[in-house]
């Protein structure tokens, strides 16, 4: 019986396996949701980043354009990328 117990706590419980998955899922998923509406997340930061200019809070809008910017950047090299792909086949 001992020996059962000490079986059972060496392997992980199959009912958990997945739970540590759960929140990783969840964040690849709201990642992939904000780069396909990207562009109009984009449209509806610039007033703000423009409200933040205007009231002195240079340092959260260069954050904002700063992330903006490194994300337009991202999506222009996957998407030369792809396009090499393609013309590449």
């Amino acid at each position: 019986m001992q020996a059962n117990q000490q079986n059972q706590e060496k392997e992980p419980n199959k009912q958990n396996q997945g739970q540590d998955l759960i929140p990783i899922l969840l964040a690849l998923a709201a990642g992939v949701a904000i780069g396909m509406n990207w562009p109009k997340i984009n449209k509806y930061l610039a007033p703000y980043i423009a409200t933040l200019k205007e009231k002195g809070g240079d340092t959260y809008a260069n954050f904002i354009r700063t992330f903006a910017e490194k994300k337009e950047a991202t999506s222009d090299y996957f998407a030369e990328k792809k396009a090499g792909k393609k013309k590449t086949k």
